[in-house]
């Protein structure tokens, strides 16, 4: 029909409306919707929605310095338009009519965003939501603010003049009625009022537990902060203080608290199958005939033989034969002898005269002094050593060393060190424990020497010497 048009929405009929933030869209007003047409009925003239501006997309590029946004679409005029940013002015770098280049802030944070952009020429105008940088989840809605007070009414616009009047319409059946002759322009529109406060900031979500700090197996020297969890005997447990340390987890519930029990054993598996028997391996060859053995003892006298039957008495009869003797029984086997056993050792344990409590004092640095010996015959054997060693100085710092030699031992096989240079010095004692094994080819004397450094006096108490005859040294 004349001097009707249809309304194009902008772009906003596919743009999702962010909530809370009111949309500023320069559209034309429609007084009818019929079903989903919109009408709007002009005087004479030629419809303006058609050079709305129709925003398709828009790209920020934030590498660049200072970063842009590129927008394309459609309808967006010869000359250049302005275009908002949530209503802030944003710098317009480049344009054609369908695609614009325009500068954001640079201190811009990342979020959703109105964009509206403005034909200069026709001064309507289409929006578009974008999204610039790295979004979060969105937080909770707070509560709506107070309404703003409604701006004053904008002041009514001058009558137009009389338009002419438009051709009466065909008479044709339920036909509209032909349009009164176009009405002048709409005087302009007040402003609107300011927008009212923005409502107060919901409060903050309650923070979650935080959650365990798995530290694997418990151990009872390790020390175990608040929330820490381990495992312990199949089970797994989460501390419940700082400093825990000690505490066995399933006997002090103060201190831990159970998560997960272990679970119960499953149900056997099914037996595999048999497996194949493997091949029948070749016949070993036969063995020496072993030595004959010595003749056995003489068996026991067989039983004697049965009394027969005495006769019938009557006139005196023949003598009857006496009867078989047994047959003599096999000799026994003589048991083999076996093998004699190695000659027992002798001195195998060493006390030193000082092992009552009389020490042996070292005075001179970086010197071996003997401790104690012990004399061995050849042979295999485990060999152990002790001596406790005792620092009676509160200033000095010493280390001392003591080492098994002779024969085929030598200092770098037994070795140990008391080492108490960790900036402490001061009265201490230790005992220091020695093993070794050897294979003696001939009778041989084991020392046990000890030498301290840097700053003696150092005393030894106590040695000890041992060895114990093994079959034989297997070293790995």
């Amino acid at each position: 029909m004349p001097d009707q048009c249809t309304h194009a929405a902008s772009s906003a009929h596919h743009l999702p409306k962010l909530a809370g933030r009111p949309r500023n869209r320069s559209v034309t007003a429609c007084p009818a919707v019929l079903g989903s047409l919109y009408l709007c009925v002009f005087a004479a003239g030629p419809a303006r929605a058609a050079t709305n501006p129709v925003i398709a997309s828009a790209k920020a590029n934030l590498t660049l310095s200072p970063p842009t946004i590129t927008i394309t679409g459609k309808n967006f005029g010869a000359t250049a338009p302005a275009v908002t940013l949530d209503g802030a002015a944003i710098v317009v770098e480049t344009y054609t009519t369908t695609a614009v280049t325009a500068l954001l802030p640079a201190s811009l944070s990342p979020g959703s965003y109105e964009l509206v952009l403005t034909n200069a020429t026709t001064q309507t105008s289409g929006a578009f939501d974008v999204t610039i940088g790295a979004v979060g989840p969105e937080g909770p809605v707070g509560p709506a603010g107070p309404t703003g007070a409604t701006g004053p009414t904008g002041a009514t616009g001058p009558a137009g003049a009389a338009g002419a009047t438009g051709p009466q319409g065909p008479s044709g059946p339920a036909g509209p009625q032909g349009p009164t002759g176009a009405t002048g322009p709409m005087g302009l529109t007040g402003t609107a009022g300011p927008q009212g406060p923005q409502g107060p900031t919901g409060a903050t979500g309650i923070t979650g537990p935080q959650g365990l700090t798995w530290q694997g197996a418990w151990s009872i020297s390790a020390t175990y902060n608040l929330n820490s969890a381990v495992s312990y005997n199949g089970s797994s447990y989460i501390s419940l203080a700082a400093n825990n340390t000690g505490n066995e987890p399933d006997t002090t519930p103060t201190s831990w608290s159970l998560v997960a029990s272990i679970g119960a054993t499953g149900p056997a598996g099914v037996a595999g199958a048999t497996g194949a028997t493997g091949a029948q391996g070749p016949t070993g060859p036969q063995g020496a005939t072993g030595a004959t053995g010595a003749t056995g003892a003489t068996g026991a006298a067989g039983p004697t033989g049965l009394t027969g039957p005495q006769g019938p008495q009557g006139p005196q009869g023949a003598t009857g034969a006496t009867g078989a003797t047994g047959p003599q029984g096999p000799t026994g086997a003589t048991g083999a002898t076996g093998p004699q056993g190695p000659a027992g050792t002798t001195n195998l344990n060493y006390n030193a005269p000082n092992s009552s409590g009389t020490p042996i004092e070292m005075t001179v640095s970086g010197s071996y002094y003997t401790i104690g010996t012990l004399s061995l015959p050849a042979g295999n054997y485990l060999i152990q050593a002790s001596a406790i060693a005792a620092n009676d100085s509160t200033t000095a710092n010493v280390e001392v060393e003591c080492q098994l030699i002779g024969g085929p031992i030598t200092g770098a096989i037994a070795i140990s060190d008391l080492n108490p240079d960790t900036s402490g010095v001061g009265i201490w004692s230790q005992t220091l424990p020695l093993m070794t094994y050897a294979t003696l080819t001939s009778t041989t004397t084991i020392t046990l020497e000890c030498e301290a450094a840097p700053s003696p006096t150092v005393y030894v108490y106590y040695p000890q010497m041992s060895a114990i005859p093994v079959t034989t040294i297997t070293y790995q």
